[in-house]
């Protein structure tokens, strides 16, 4: 007794769309494994929006500030916090 065709694609299909479903809600499969000791803050971190292009690079300095981002115009633009924002710290040289 030959299984139809339409049948076999229903039954193959299952399993893939449960497969997709899982995926997506149930967090543990695709959350990292809790490490005893670190502090998981990647998912509590928000985005700082730029006045320029950019970033092409970011830094901090050796006390701690910053960071430093330099954008695609030349400026170096520090952070100073969310109550002043992004400041213009320097301007690169075209001429180096």
């Amino acid at each position: 007794m030959p299984i139809s065709q339409r049948v076999l694609k229903q039954v193959a299909a299952f399993p893939v769309v449960l497969a997709i479903v899982c995926y997506f809600f149930l967090p543990s499969i695709n959350a990292p494994d809790l490490l005893k000791g670190t502090k998981n803050v990647l998912q509590v971190a928000k985005t700082i929006p730029l006045p320029g292009d950019g970033p092409e690079s970011l830094e901090f300095d050796s006390q701690g500030e910053g960071p430093y981002v330099g954008v695609t115009d030349g400026r170096i633009l520090k952070w100073r916090g969310e109550e002043l924002g992004w400041v213009e710290f320097a301007h690169s040289s075209p001429h180096r």
